[in-house]
Order: C-alpha cells, then sequence, then structure tokens
C-alpha cells in the first residue's frame, strides 16, 4: 500500500528493490520471533477515508514495529509432557508463517511447516481434515479459519 518511504527527514519513491529490503528486514526479523508491524502514513488523508480507499492513494511507510513475546517455561513444558502422552499439539495463530515456525521450534515442536489461511480457503473440509493429521501449524488465519480448523478437529 506505500508508494513513498521516509528515510531520515526526505519522502522519496519506494523503488522495487527498497521493497525488496524491507521484506527481508521483515522476514528475518520474525525468524527471529519478533511480531512485526508496518508503520506508514498519509499526509493529507481525509477524515472520512477508509482504509480500502488509502490502498489506491499510496502511504508513506515510515518503519516498522517488532514485538518480542517469547514462549514462557512453563509453555515448553507443559507441551513436552503433552506430547509424552501421544497428545497431537497444534498452533493456531493470526501470526506471520515465520514467527509461528520459530515459537514452535522455541517449544519443541518438531514438524515446522505451516499452512497460512491463505491455503485454507482452497481447500475442501476433507483435505483440511488431512492436512490437521499431518501438520501442527497454521498461521495468519482470520477468527473463522480458527475455528474451521476447531470443527475439524
Amino acid at each position: 500500500m506505500c508508494s513513498q518511504v521516509r528515510l531520515a527527514d526526505q519522502i522519496e519513491p519506494l523503488t522495487e528493490v527498497q521493497k525488496q529490503n524491507l521484506v527481508a528486514v521483515h522476514d528475518r526479523l520474525a525468524q527471529q520471533g519478533m511480531r512485526m508491524l508496518a508503520v506508514a502514513y498519509q499526509d493529507e488523508l481525509a477524515e472520512t477515508a477508509s482504509i480500502d480507499r488509502v490502498g489506491n492513494q499510496g502511504l508513506i511507510f515510515a518503519g516498522f514495529l517488532g514485538f518480542l513475546d517469547p514462549p514462557k517455561q512453563s509453555a515448553i513444558s507443559a507441551i513436552q509432557q503433552l506430547q509424552a502422552h501421544q497428545v497431537a499439539v497444534k498452533i493456531l495463530t493470526g501470526d506471520s508463517a515465520l514467527t509461528t515456525q520459530q515459537v514452535a521450534q522455541k517449544v519443541g515442536i518438531q514438524n515446522l511447516a505451516v499452512t497460512t489461511g491463505e491455503m485454507l480457503e482452497t481447500l475442501t473440509d476433507a483435505q483440511v481434515s488431512e492436512l490437521l493429521t499431518e501438520q501442527a501449524l497454521f498461521a495468519k488465519l482470520a477468527p473463522l479459519q480458527k475455528a474451521r480448523l476447531i470443527r475439524l478437529l
């Protein structure tokens, strides 16, 4: 949604190379377990503008905010106990796939394959049920997608 970037005190057009660099920064920090938010603004945003309308007007990229929320030791030991009793542990989250994989690895989940909400949209309930037997990580989910997975489980 951004067509410009703020660099120091200058606003410049956002180039494709800069976009690729920003994605790389995002991905590197997400792989470290950070929850990432992009911050952007528009100088003359009309009071009645919605984010949908803003999308075509071009925002100015200002930077990232990263939040680190490491898993608690109690979560790690709880997952270990569940796995020891052959209980399948699943992670259903709205977080990015990269962040989900990092958290899963920290708590001892071995299968780091991720299915995203976007991928789920193309699958039938039977296909999703099969996927639920094979995978533990489901990321970038909307609330209705989480409810669908829980229903199918």
